[in-house]
């Protein structure tokens, strides 16, 4: 840990093997830290903040290779590289909410807009960007006669890639 002002180091904190990128809880206390060592992989560190010490880490598993973090609406959201995925996570609960796949090799660094209906991901395996766009599409289901037809909406994501050259792992918006 390092003050912002002077670049004096405050505190060291033991975490996982190759830690990689850092994100800021929600309540400002606690840090998400990417574990990127062989023997790590499938989790994220959790940092205190105030009392500069570790917390448990957060098990991902089947996720493999978590890299990239932001945080947004109270969820942080992180790649998966070994699983060629996204994924949000409750920081509350350290429970996964959702993973959207992006089926292309290290899925590296991922940003989300801040309606959250946008979200995009580098693929650096892959020479690609993924773009999702939340949707909704109404859907209805006849039964037949004589019962009347359900309206139902499904909320999902549209899947969008880009290819932008290949090794390409960071990107602005």
């Amino acid at each position: 840990m390092v003050d912002g002002a002077t670049l004096e180091v405050q505190a060291r904190v033991p975490i996982g093997e190759d830690p990689h990128e850092v994100a800021v809880g929600p309540d400002g206390r606690t840090a998400y830290v990417s574990n990127y060592g062989l023997a790590t992989l499938h989790t994220l560190a959790v940092v205190d903040l105030v009392r500069r010490k570790p917390l448990p880490a957060i098990d991902l598993t089947p996720l493999v290779g978590a890299h990239g973090l932001i945080l947004h609406d109270n969820l942080l959201w992180l790649t998966a590289e070994g699983s060629k995925a996204l994924a949000t996570l409750d920081p509350v609960t350290h429970r996964v909410q959702m993973v959207l796949g992006t089926g292309q090799d290290m899925t590296h660094l991922v940003w989300v807009s801040r309606d959250g209906a946008k979200v995009v991901a580098s693929n650096a395996g892959s020479g690609t960007m993924s773009v999702f766009d939340r949707m909704e599409v109404k859907q209805s289901l006849a039964p037949g006669p004589p019962a009347v037809p359900v309206e139902y909406t499904i909320h999902g994501w549209k899947h969008t890639l880009i290819p932008v050259g290949k090794a390409a792992e960071g990107f602005a918006v």
